[in-house]
């Protein structure tokens, strides 16, 4: 297949050094070249699939004289034998081939690139490089920097090592990416190698062990403004309950009906996924909730052009529902549609009446009081909430039926605070910030809306209630914002319903941004508490913890307690430098990046590294240094750095971790294709951990931990 691949580059005029394929060493015509050097490797079958690598099984010679060239050949064909091992293990056939002996091209760099990340993340191409020839990167014995490049956002980042490659020949490799992904139509590793500037490309062959049978894409268009940047654990798991019960109520609303509710719990409670950090809209599962509505296939698109998401080629999953639940879901959908208007005046009439309640409620004084209050405010208020999605569909339907047309000018509730602010400056400036006017107008701004600032709706976020001096800084520092004069315009019906629906919706933000400010003070006075008792340093420290683990705070000391909070500290740091992509696409499972590369923890328990092939498993710490005297089974390997006579070793452990090595070395593709948890770039590791240790190797998460 290799030999085929560079056929195929040549004939559609990739830049491919010179070559030719011999099936013996007898009579080999050396007239194509000019060269001195050559590089001579094999093009077996079965050798570089899309199952199987092969990963240095066969011989690859690089620098050979012309005058060696027969000998090279000889060896190369003699490597068939060695890899019949591996083929065995494999259940496949090391069938014969050819020998490929092409220019040596003497790199400055080479690497390769990775159409789609062998991780799983289908969207996002890597690209891992090194000086030198390629021999160097693939057996670690050299420095890598890792690019990689999300197709939808059409941004690059550096994860690891110096920038060496230019933006000239970074650009030029996607291209070459793009024509070939055009003409081979799969997920493709393409080898290439950069000399005076020259981008040259070596082979082409399938990624191996990259499934995608189940798509699983992530979409942060909204939510991201909702949640900008990185958002901590409380937040996560807060945001994750909330969608959750607000699309099972509302699909209880409208079924009335348990059992389909039930049976659509695995789409109901993954409606947002936290990935890298980032909160993100499971498309799969929107796309399961909306197939339930009358009328989904033209709901669907107007939902999307409303959010801004752009994808438009998900397949809508199949719910399967009766008759009657068809029927019951339409008419209540109608009905709940056109009564949406009264419904969230009811719903703003009830928060307003309960909101002082709630503010008491979220003082108590002691944590099962706090933990009882922030359960019974939430359950009231999700209770009905789920009205919201409704109207936010009566919104997103007449914004769109009357195309944008004059439905400015309608006054929302989020224009209040802005005057309420303008008013607080201008008291500032006649009265002074000390002055007993400007404290009277702080404290009834911040009153009603203290909550509202940017990233209002993570937990962790200060806001002017919180930290009220941020109040006097802002007002010291702006003027007041100019607001245009409202002008009456005639509307039609449709203008006056979207009008409606999206007035609706900018009060129910500014309730929500106020429910938050509750579910944050409690969380607050939770941290003062828990600082007070010596659990944790520092009562924002609070937000590095899941909800679950709040509810079992009693389960944990303060060393274990800070010990995980300083090690989230740090991840959730290092995640800073990965971009917040709009979109996401997995294959079958959701991989996190780690980000947290060649770290040890504060307590130095856990080692950080490159996840190069993912899974989780626990297992007993060997220390390997020689493969041949190693016995590996049901053993979490720990080495400096592998070579391709390691791959029966790999076979037989539970999990591999390695002080070297990137996504293209030897222990990421073996590990790949035997489906074993692998952990590379993991410094000092044969040091840090120890013979019979107990540990969990965590690969989708880039780290092992010391048990």
């Amino acid at each position: 297949m290799k030999a085929e691949n560079l056929k195929i580059l040549r004939q559609n005029k990739f830049n491919v050094p010179p070559f030719i394929t011999v099936t013996s060493s007898k009579n080999i015509d050396l007239s194509f070249s000019c060269s001195k050097l050559f590089a001579v490797r094999s093009s077996f079958g079965g050798e570089d699939g899309s199952k199987h690598s092969f990963a240095g099984q066969y011989k690859t010679l690089l620098n050979v004289k012309k005058a060696d060239v027969t000998a090279a050949v000889d060896e190369v064909l003699s490597s068939l034998k060695n890899a019949a091992a591996y083929a065995d293990a494999k259940g496949i056939s090391a069938k014969s081939g050819c020998v490929i002996i092409q220019d040596m091209i003497s790199a400055d760099i080479s690497g390769v690139l990775f159409t789609a990340n062998p991780k799983g993340i289908l969207n996002e191409t890597v690209v891992t490089a090194g000086k030198g020839t390629g021999d160097n990167v693939v057996n670690d014995s050299g420095e890598t920097s890792a690019y990689f490049y999300n197709l939808d956002d059409k941004v690059w980042y550096r994860e690891n090592g110096e920038d060496i490659l230019t933006h000239d020949i970074l650009s030029e490799l996607l291209q070459n990416a793009d024509k070939a992904k055009k003409i081979f139509g799969k997920y493709l590793d393409i080898e290439f190698a950069v000399k005076d500037k020259t981008l040259y490309i070596l082979q082409v062959r399938p990624i191996t062990s990259l499934s995608s049978k189940r798509l699983i894409v992530l979409d942060s268009s909204n939510i991201s403004e909702s949640y900008p940047g990185i958002t901590l654990p409380l937040t996560q798991s807060f945001v994750k309950d909330i969608y959750t019960r607000i699309f099972e109520g509302c699909l209880m609303r409208m079924s009335g009906d348990k059992k389909l509710v039930r049976s659509m719990r695995p789409q109901l409670k993954n409606m947002v996924k936290s990935v890298n950090g980032r909160e993100y809209y499971v498309i799969s599962s929107w796309y399961a909730f909306l197939s339930l509505l009358p009328f989904s296939n033209k709901i669907i698109p107007v939902w999307r052009q409303m959010l801004g998401i752009e994808d438009d080629t998900f397949d809508i999953p199949k719910i399967k529902t009766s008759l009657m639940q068809k029927t019951k879901i339409f008419i209540s959908f109608i009905y709940y549609l056109f009564s949406a208007p009264k419904e969230m005046r009811l719903l703003k009439n009830r928060f307003d009446k309960n909101y002082i309640l709630y503010q008491n409620m979220s003082k108590k004084q002691d944590i099962p009081a706090l933990l009882d209050a922030f359960d019974i405010i939430s359950a009231d208020i999700l209770s009905n909430w789920d009205i919201t999605l409704i109207n936010d569909m009566y919104a997103f339907i007449f914004t769109y039926l009357c195309k944008n047309k004059n439905i400015k000018n309608i006054s929302p509730e989020s224009l209040k605070p802005v005057k309420a602010l303008n008013k607080l400056i201008m008291t500032y400036r006649k009265y002074g910030i000390e002055s007993r006017e400007y404290k009277t107008e702080k404290r009834k701004y911040i009153s009603l809306y203290g909550d509202r600032i940017s990233g209002e709706l993570k937990l962790e976020t200060p806001t002017y209630r919180t930290e009220p001096s941020m109040l006097d800084d802002y007002v010291k520092a702006h003027s007041p914002t100019k607001i245009p004069k409202t002008e009456k315009h005639r509307r039609g019906f449709f203008e006056k319903c979207a009008a409606t629906g999206i007035a609706g919706r900018e009060s129910s933000r500014l309730d929500r941004s106020r429910i938050f400010g509750l579910i944050r003070g409690i969380m607050l006075n939770i941290g003062g508490i828990l600082v007070k008792k010596g659990l944790i340093s520092s009562r924002e420290d609070v937000f590095y913890l899941y909800l679950h683990e709040l509810r079992n705070i009693e389960n944990f000391d303060a060393d274990r307690l800070k010990s995980v909070i300083a090690q989230r500290k740090q991840r959730f740091e290092n995640l800073k430098d990965i971009p917040y992509f709009k979109r996401l696409v997995f294959a079958d499972k959701i991989t996190e990046k780690s980000a947290a590369c060649s770290a040890v923890s504060n307590d130095g328990k856990i080692l950080y590294g490159n996840g190069v092939s993912g899974g989780k498993v626990r297992g007993e710490i060997l220390i390997v240094d020689d493969p041949t005297k190693a016995d590996a089974r049901e053993k979490i390997i720990v080495t400096r750095s592998t070579d391709p006579g390691w791959v029966f070793l790999i076979q037989n452990c539970r999990g591999i971790v390695a002080e070297r090595g990137s996504l293209l070395s030897h222990t990421a593709i073996i590990s790949r294709e035997l489906e074993k948890p692998s952990l590379v770039n993991v410094k000092n590791a044969s040091q840090i951990l120890k013979n019979g240790m107990l540990a969990e190797l965590d690969a989708d998460r880039g780290r092992i931990v010391i048990l």
